[in-house]
């Protein structure tokens, strides 16, 4: 009986050690994806000289278009949604994305097999000089920001 015993005390000994080495370290598994996460935004136009900004250039009006676009291109995931916004609609109230607000909920794009993606935003000559951000999304606490400055040629 006192051999029972002392196997039992052993066998609840190394239970409660299994039990609290598991307890000491928890794991947050949304935490742990957060650090997964990748979106890079860029643009092929150029900066400015100190790299805060890209430069996009509005055409002169030799044409019938009443607008033109530029691109927000994106580097992420394989098959990742990415969410726009466009967070303030420049200082002339105009948002390129046709929102009605200031706070512009735009689409959701997806990126492609390799990862790769593009949101295409539309300009109008109201915009030329204004200085405009986009915000890319994955998540609600993931998202990244390009600023541009539309100049006109």
């Amino acid at each position: 009986m006192k051999h029972l015993a002392v196997k039992l005390l052993f066998f609840i000994g190394y239970l409660l050690i299994f039990i609290l080495i598991g307890c000491d370290y928890p794991t947050d598994s949304e935490a742990d994806s957060q650090e997964d996460l990748l979106l890079n935004l860029y643009m092929n136009n150029p900066k400015v000289d100190d790299g805060s900004l890209y430069l996009v250039d509005y055409p002169k009006k030799d044409c019938d278009r009443i607008s033109f676009h530029t691109s927000v291109k994106y580097l992420t995931t394989p098959a990742t949604s990415v969410f726009w916004t466009l967070p303030v609609c420049g200082h002339t109230g105009t948002c390129p994305l046709q929102c009605p607000t200031n706070s512009c909920p735009l689409l959701m794009t997806y990126s492609k097999d390799d990862g790769s993606g593009e949101q295409i935003i539309y300009l109008n000559e109201n915009m030329l000089n204004d200085t405009l951000t986009v915000i890319g999304c994955i998540n609600e606490d993931y998202c990244k920001s390009i600023k541009f400055i539309v100049m006109g040629r």
